[in-house]
């Protein structure tokens, strides 16, 4: 029984914190996803308000902090001008793919999974201005703290179960006290009654057999064999609980 209890006090922490950590993890995850996501589309932005700035090819904008490309559009859907930090520009059929793709989309921020992008929309007096930053970065780094989060989650994990088991047996010392005092206390007294009691049992079988003419005496014999033999099975049965409580059932 108390083996149970602790199982059941130990289940019951471990289940609280595993809930309480997968709150804190998932938290933090997305809080700093949504981080990452906020300060790529702050550049984006600061990038799409001068999109072509003049100064040396990585003399990059303020606050630009993650490889980027853009491109301006007319109104009938011809490059104007393409430029760009740290990427790779060269590749003028698989910009065009890019271009077209991220046209098609309704949505002015969105993603290029096949390409490992975020892009940004911005409608300008000429055109249409496509700014495109590199997640790779963003990528890795939530990659990284999905790994550090496990592994801290099964290095919390292990910590509160062995504070889980320590509180379990703190939690049940006293009642596994008490449980042991109450089967020495039946098994005492099942026994300090049982010697008696056989002696009281033998005295009243001496009593039926002899010859005693005293109705009124038989009748209190008969009576004293019937409350004998009556505790003489709840003894019995008092010495059979104890046992059982002890796990020594025969």
């Amino acid at each position: 029984m108390l083996n149970k209890l602790r199982i059941k006090f130990i289940c019951i922490n471990m289940t609280i914190v595993m809930i309480l950590l997968s709150v804190f993890i998932a938290m933090f995850y997305f809080s700093t996803k949504r981080s990452l996501e906020r300060d790529s589309i702050q550049m984006m932005q600061a990038i799409s308000s001068e999109p072509f700035r003049r100064g040396r090819p990585n003399d990059l904008p303020k606050d630009v902090r993650l490889p980027y490309f853009s491109v301006q559009i007319d109104r009938s859907g011809e490059l104007m001008n393409i430029g760009g930090g740290y990427f790779d520009l060269t590749d003028n059929e698989s910009l065009e793919e890019i271009v077209q793709i991220t046209l098609s989309q309704d949505d002015k921020i969105g993603l290029l999974d096949e390409y490992n992008l975020r892009y940004l929309k911005v409608e300008t007096p000429r055109g249409q201005c496509l700014v495109f930053s590199d997640m790779t970065s963003e990528r890795s780094t939530l990659n990284h703290l999905t790994k550090n989060s496990a592994l801290i989650g099964l290095a919390a994990f292990g910590m509160f179960l062995v504070v889980s088991i320590l509180l379990a047996n703190w939690a049940v010392r006293p009642i596994d006290k008490a449980w042991k005092q109450q089967k020495q206390f039946v098994s005492d007294a099942s026994h300090e009654l049982k010697t008696p009691l056989t002696s009281i049992v033998n005295y009243v079988d001496l009593l039926k057999k002899r010859d005693i003419q005293d109705e009124a005496a038989r009748g209190y014999i008969a009576v004293l064999d019937q409350k004998s033999q009556r505790l003489k099975t709840l003894t019995e049965d008092l010495v059979e609980a104890s046992k059982a409580a002890t796990g020594v059932l025969s």
